[in-house]
Order: C-alpha cells, then sequence, then structure tokens
C-alpha cells in the first residue's frame, strides 16, 4: 500500500476541491483553529501532496513532521464539520435549538424553531421531511419541558404523535424491504427477527389510521408496504398496480434521492416478478429504466457492486422488449459510468446479447470467447448465451461441450443466489431436452420436452419452445 493512502491528512486534503483547498488555507491560518501555529508554512513546504512519498522543502524532525500532519488531520475532519453545517441547514439549526435547551437560552428558542420548522414544511414531501420535523419537535418537547409549558407541551406531543407512527412504520418497511434485498444477494442470512415483527403487525389496520390520522404521508407508507408485498408475493399483481398508482401521484412531491430509491425498488419488484415467471412485465419493466433515465437518476451504474449495478439487467431488458437501438444507443451513452473493475465484462455480455438478439450469432460468439470473468454472475450469463448461440449456428458438438462444463460448474458451491443457480440448472435441463430431440426427433422425445416447458418456467423457456417448433418430427 502506497504511503500516500496510510496518511490521513493527504487523503482528506486530496478530496478537497481546489476551492475547498483555498478555503482550508484561510481555516488554518486563522489564530482561533492554528493556537499560533504556521500550518500554512508547513502545507505549502509539501513538495508534492498527490505523490506516494511525503517530502518537505526544508529540514524537519520525523517526529514534528508527523505531529504537524496529525494536527491537520483534526483540523480538516473539523473543517469538513464546518462545511456540513455550512449547506445544511437543518442540521445547523437542530444543534443550535439543542445548545439553547442545554444553556437555558430559552427566549432564543421559539424564534429559530419556527423558522426551521417553517422551512422543513417546503421541503419535498418524503421520509427525510418527516424525520426532519420529528427531530425539531422533540427539541421543542424538551424546550417546552424547561419553560413548563404543560398545555403546550401534551399538544405538540400528540400531533408529533401522528408523525411518529408514519415514521415509525416507514423505517420497519424500509428496513424489510433492504433485508429482503441482503438475502436475495446472500442467501446464507437467516435472521428473520424483521419479518417475524411484519407478521404480527396489523398493517392493514396501521395504515388506515395512517391514512385517517396523517393523509400527507399515507400515500408514501402505502407505496413501501406495497412494494414489499411485491416483493414477498410476486404472484400477486395488486401490490405493483397499487405501487404504480401511487407512484403517479407522489413522484413529483419527494425529493430527487428519493425518486431514485423509488425507481430502484420498482425495478426490483418488476425484476423479481419477471425471475419467478409470474408475469409478462418486460414492457412494463422496460418503460420504468427508460422514465428513470429521463430523470438523469444514474448513480447506480457507477457502483462497482454486480448485484447493484443495473447495466446489464437495462441491456437484457431492452433487447427482451426488441428495443435494439435503444440498447445500443444505452450502451455508447452510458458505459463510461462503469467502474474499472465491471466496465469490460459488462460491455462485452451486453455487446454480445445485443449482436444475439440481431441475430449476429458469430459476432455473439466472438465477444464472448473473448470474455474472461471470475464473476459468477457473468459467467453464467456468458454460458447460456454461448450455448443458445452456438445452437442458432447448428455447432451441436459444442453445445454439448459447453453444457456439460456448465453442469459441473453449478454443482460447485459458489456465493451466488440460491435461486440463480437453480434457474440455470433448469435452463441446463431444457436445452439437453432440446438437443435430444434434434439428435432424435422422435414424439417420445417431444413429449418429454413439451412436458417440461409445461411445468418449468424459466427466461429462456420461449426460445427453447420455438426452437422445439423447428423441428420436424418423425413418425417413425
Amino acid at each position: 500500500m502506497s504511503q500516500k493512502k496510510k496518511i490521513k491528512f493527504i487523503a482528506i486534503y486530496n478530496s478537497f476541491s481546489e476551492k475547498e483547498k483555498k478555503e482550508f488555507g484561510e481555516y488554518i491560518n486563522c489564530s482561533f483553529f492554528n493556537k499560533g501555529r504556521d500550518y500554512i508554512k508547513f502545507l505549502n513546504s509539501l513538495k508534492e501532496v498527490n505523490s506516494d512519498k511525503l517530502k518537505l522543502t526544508f529540514p524537519i524532525k520525523d517526529r514534528t513532521r508527523w505531529n504537524r500532519l496529525s494536527e491537520l488531520s483534526i483540523l480538516a475532519e473539523k473543517f469538513l464539520l464546518l462545511k456540513r453545517l455550512e449547506s445544511n441547514d437543518h442540521l445547523y439549526n437542530t444543534l443550535l435549538l439543542n445548545e439553547f435547551n442545554e444553556r437555558k437560552l430559552n427566549f432564543l428558542f421559539p424564534g429559530v424553531y419556527s423558522a426551521a420548522v417553517l422551512k422543513s414544511k417546503k421541503m419535498p414531501a418524503d421520509v427525510n421531511k418527516l424525520k426532519g420535523l420529528s427531530e425539531l419537535n422533540k427539541l421543542c418537547l424538551t424546550h417546552l419541558e424547561i419553560v413548563n409549558d404543560n398545555d403546550g407541551y401534551l399538544d405538540l406531543f400528540y400531533r408529533n404523535d401522528k408523525n411518529f407512527l408514519a415514521k415509525l412504520i416507514l423505517e420497519i418497511l424500509d428496513n424489510l424491504i433492504t433485508s429482503f434485498k441482503n438475502k436475495i444477494a446472500k442467501p446464507t442470512i437467516h435472521d428473520d427477527l424483521l419479518e417475524d415483527i411484519y407478521g404480527v403487525i396489523n398493517f392493514n389496520e396501521i395504515l388506515k389510521k395512517i391514512k385517517m390520522v396523517n393523509p400527507e404521508y399515507y400515500p408514501l407508507v402505502a407505496f413501501n408496504y406495497h412494494i414489499y408485498r411485491s416483493f414477498t408475493e410476486p404472484d400477486n399483481p395488486v401490490h405493483y398496480q397499487n405501487v404504480k398508482k401511487i407512484f403517479l401521484v407522489i413522484h413529483k412531491k419527494v425529493s430527487k434521492d428519493y425518486l431514485k430509491s423509488m425507481y430502484v425498488n420498482m425495478i426490483n419488484s418488476l425484476i423479481i416478478s419477471r425471475n419467478s415467471d409470474f408475469a409478462n412485465i418486460n414492457e412494463d419493466l422496460f418503460l420504468i429504466i427508460k422514465s428513470k433515465l429521463e430523470q438523469n437518476l444514474t448513480d447506480e451504474l457507477k457502483s462497482n457492486d454486480f448485484l447493484d449495478n443495473y447495466f446489464r439487467d437495462f441491456v437484457f431488458i431492452a433487447c427482451t422488449v426488441n428495443k435494439i437501438k435503444w440498447a445500443e444507443n444505452f450502451v455508447k451513452k452510458y458505459s463510461v459510468m462503469l467502474p474499472v473493475e465491471l466496465k469490460e465484462p459488462v460491455i462485452a455480455i451486453s455487446k454480445a446479447f445485443i449482436n444475439f438478439k440481431k441475430g449476429n450469432y458469430e459476432s455473439c460468439n466472438r465477444l464472448l470467447n473473448n470474455l474472461t470473468s471470475r464473476n459468477p454472475f457473468i459467467y453464467i450469463d456468458k454460458t447460456k448465451l454461448t450455448i443458445i448461440s452456438s445452437y442458432e449456428l447448428n455447432d451441436i458438438e459444442r453445445c454439448h461441450l459447453v453444457l456439460k462444463s456448465f453442469n459441473e460448474y453449478l454443482r460447485r458451491p459458489k456465493n451466488v443466489q440460491d435461486k440463480l443457480v437453480s434457474y440455470a440448472k433448469v435452463f441446463c435441463r431444457g436445452v439437453f431436452l432440446l438437443l435430444k430431440l434434434k439428435e432424435q426427433p422422435v414424439k417420445k422425445n417431444l413429449l418429454n420436452l413439451e412436458y417440461f416447458l409445461s411445468k418449468e418456467k424459466f427466461e429462456s423457456n420461449q426460445w427453447i419452445s420455438e426452437k422445439k417448433d423447428q423441428i420436424r418430427i418423425s413418425e417413425k
């Protein structure tokens, strides 16, 4: 590891913009903060702040140098906090109101509190506004206790109770949604505490109560409730239909960050339904993806976690609904956002799938042959696509070789979703029966394949069915 990464101050300082570096210079030049030390001289003496080796333009003892760097680290941390306070009015006001309570500056509290509440009420109507108002009201309850205003305290306590209920249920639902996604990513997680709590809460009654006492936040709570229900009951389309209706009502009222999370949850809901094959929702998925990109909500495309990065999914879904040109333009426009560790394999598998959908099977195979990745998700995508493109090229021998290797791979333990492996095994069985029918086109093999396709629902079911129908069955 380079020395640059070990030095705390250098890491913080290099995160500053040029404007912030100038402001930090002014900050450490202030006698209140520098305690009489000339940090500017020390900072300017660093030959190259970005270099791996820390060098100074004047001689200094090692111990003194590290002491100055430690002191600068503390100053840099305080500078970061001041910048945050400067940009976050809510944080500034809550800290200030807390100080007023601590110091019994009771006459100053009402003015700052009223202004802060007024500003919070103008915020987008999402969970951040709810949390902000709850924090301010909690500070005000402390203030009312200090000044012995019992009537004011009781009035605010019960008014705040309405927000508290909505906030509590939103937090429970948010944790349930996150827990569900974590368990998909890591099937070995067996902590069911949240699910057990969910099981004993009558959410229908709670939703009715919130709708009655806090109608402003009812749609937000209902949205998250139906998102979670759509995750756990992908066979019931009613929940996602409710999600769509609520989304149309509130999507313009929430912050951009919260809107992003709503889009992500809707996409996840549809992908779960799609993977479970309970609904033909590819058109819905494509429209949600397109809408999300039009809102310039693209942060997940920068994620270095394959499961959180939807780049590959967006391409596959677009191609599934035959939006090939859109998929090609998406790859060209957004591939620059991909992190280095994912860029090459994700672009390769995306282009391979586009070529397959265009009927360019040889180009698809060339891209796949050059694709190397230890990522099990990429490997499964690559292998399945290799098998079906080889079949289209009538390279049946290669289909058998790759299928055999794939079956062996799936028998080995992997740190991936159980369902992903299960779907891949079903795919292998379907392809095996298709190859058997192609090589021995008799009625018995046809009936075996048809029976299999009728009881197993998986991503390549339609493709195998189409290939089956192209085989002429011998009457012998």
